[in-house]
């Protein structure tokens, strides 16, 4: 077995087993039956809120392992920017929540789809919105915004109020496995490699990827798309006309009129 196939296959057994635990018991809720201290707290609307959550999130964290198991070309479909923004924050929301952090949405209304990958963007969105939860305080707040760019693409922004990062440490926080000073203090440590992916997705995309931030206010990143990426930007197909086809060889090249007089003359004359 490669070496890239059995890191896939490691990494998908813990979402895989928190696949089946949850389907297990969101089949129990279903039935009617009440799991042993499991809604005895927080309630049974909530446990199946919760189970939604994390059986959805397990499924998201297989796709990309799938796609590392069977190495295929990423697809493109018709995707709406806004609705992945706010799944995203659907699934987040609890994390969030539990520290006191408030989300705002932003959204323009009646945006266009995107010609996109839906796995990339909902990977870009997922990396910034975690990242924003991570590093901002209790009691804190962040933005979500999406909407159209001057040049008629579009742009998705994630805005919070925490402790921002020093302007010399920007490109480092963009380079794989790089962490800046904040990161390193906080309890939360990743691997450095949220924004790095993030960019690279964008970067796939012909986007760009701004990140703005100031000390003690917050940090800000926007992504856009360009108007190409619009589907209803799109130009529409030029039908081209078929051209006209040669008489076969040893026949007369005939004109318009000549060939609307045959077409008139009888296949048979009667008598002589």
């Amino acid at each position: 077995m490669s070496p890239r196939r059995e890191l896939a296959l490691d990494k998908k057994e813990p979402p895989r087993s928190v696949s089946r635990y949850a389907d297990e018991r969101e089949e129990v809720l279903e039935m009617g039956l009440r799991p042993r201290r499991l809604d005895e707290f927080v309630g049974q609307a909530r446990v199946k809120e919760h189970l939604q959550i994390v059986l959805e999130a397990a499924r998201r964290r297989e796709q990309p392992v799938d796609h590392l198991l069977f190495a295929g070309p990423p697809g493109l479909g018709k995707t709406t920017l806004a609705g992945i923004v706010e799944d995203c924050h659907h699934l987040l929301k609890i994390r969030a929540s539990n520290r006191g952090i408030t989300i705002h949405e932003m959204f323009e209304s009646d945006l266009p789809r995107l010609w996109a990958d839906e796995r990339a963007i909902r990977q870009i969105c997922l990396n910034l919105l975690s990242n924003a939860i991570k590093f901002t305080p209790q009691g804190g707040e962040i933005w979500l915004k999406v909407g159209w760019t001057a040049s008629g693409g579009q742009y998705m922004s994630v805005k919070d109020t925490g402790p921002g990062i020093p302007e010399e440490e920007i490109p480092i926080v963009l380079a794989s496995f790089g962490q800046g000073s904040n990161s390193i203090k906080s309890a939360e440590q990743g691997a450095g490699l949220g924004l790095p992916i993030a960019k690279s997705l964008v970067d796939l995309h012909g986007g760009t990827f701004t990140l703005k931030s100031k000390l003690r206010i917050g940090t800000e990143v926007v992504v856009t798309f360009p108007p190409e990426r619009v589907v209803a930007a799109m130009a529409p197909m030029k039908e081209h006309a078929a051209p006209p086809i040669a008489p076969p060889p040893g026949e007369p090249v005939l004109t318009p009129e000549e060939r609307q007089r045959l077409s008139r003359r009888p296949l048979f004359r009667v008598g002589t």
